[in-house]
């Protein structure tokens, strides 16, 4: 958010991380494989509060196996924030 609104835009994001992020378990994974968003990471290690999985109730068996997977990674890419219960 911004007194204006809103940050849509990706290059903008990745300027200024946010401190609550709200996506969907593909995005995430899109974003933590992609080079160009390395940046938001770095950034978001001290920054990255509150995260929101669209659809987090419906993620069970295979696919709730792969959300975990997946939070552990973010984990990693926020140097341990997950882990360390700074991440909600």
């Amino acid at each position: 958010m911004t007194k204006d609104g809103l940050i849509t835009s990706r290059p903008a994001m990745r300027e200024q991380a946010p401190d609550i992020l709200l996506t969907n378990y593909k995005m995430l994974d899109q974003l933590l494989l992609r080079p160009s968003d390395a940046t938001l990471w770095d950034q978001s290690a001290t920054s990255l509060q509150y995260l929101v999985l669209d659809e987090f109730h419906t993620y069970d068996g295979a696919q709730g196996t792969d959300v975990a997977m997946l939070l552990r990674r973010l984990g990693l890419a926020l140097k341990g924030a997950v882990g360390r219960g700074r991440l909600r």
